[in-house]
């Protein structure tokens, strides 16, 4: 699936190359980290997670095809658009191909990257199963494995789309390398937050989380 062409300025500036920044930190220390979370919980219900992310990949790859799969390309772009506070204009749906156009204001204009980016590693799924299976769903196995079932659908929806051909990167300051790199790392801070999710529940994130404040002290001497 890739967008059409829409004549726009390129988006990307000091606030969205700081939030790249911030999320290579957190992908790299998370993943630095979480041996330790997995240590201290086990590692059943983090396979289960795993195993669950490979069913939605599947599920994902063989049933979000053509004009489904464009849609769900366009809602993220369309979502997160909404979500800072920008007005919709259009929206266009083909087999292969479509665009999402909407208003900014100087104010907004800001998050534009992202909302380049968005159809890559927002998620769309697993955020609301996340949500669903922590208040709704009292067996953990079951929660992670459809939360896994949900990330795997997230990643594969959008590592498809992923390419050089895609205006949402082109337009990016940076080009493709610099989204390449976002999404690599937005991939990997989402999946090793649910891993020491998956081990421990909160107290698992909360312990990956900690670690920041243990390094911080530490460099600053406290």
């Amino acid at each position: 699936m890739k967008d059409e062409p829409i004549k726009n300025p390129k988006s990307g500036g000091l606030f969205f190359f700081s939030s790249l920044l911030a999320i290579i930190f957190v992908a790299t220390w998370n993943s630095r980290f979480l041996i330790e979370v997995l240590y201290s919980w086990g590692l059943k219900l983090p396979f289960i997670l795993v195993a669950g992310a490979a069913l939605g990949w599947m599920i994902s790859r063989f049933l979000f095809r053509a004009h489904f799969a464009t849609f769900l390309h366009e809602l993220k772009h369309a979502v997160v658009s909404n979500l800072v506070g920008n007005k919709a204009k259009e929206m266009k749906i083909r087999r292969n191909s479509g665009h999402f156009q909407y208003e900014y204001t100087k104010d907004t204009a800001r998050y534009n990257a992202f909302i380049s980016l968005a159809p890559y590693c927002f998620p769309l799924f697993t955020v609301p199963t996340l949500i669903a299976a922590s208040w709704l769903i009292p067996d953990r196995t079951v929660a992670v494995l459809l939360v896994g079932v949900a990330l795997g659908s997230d990643l594969q929806s959008g590592w498809r789309d992923v390419g050089p051909y895609q205006t949402d990167f082109s337009d990016l300051r940076g080009g493709y390398f610099i989204g390449l790199v976002y999404v690599t790392a937005a991939s990997i801070a989402l999946s090793t937050l649910l891993i020491a999710w998956s081990a421990a529940g909160w107290p698992g994130v909360a312990q990956l989380c900690s670690r920041y404040l243990l390094t911080i002290k530490s460099l600053l001497g406290l």
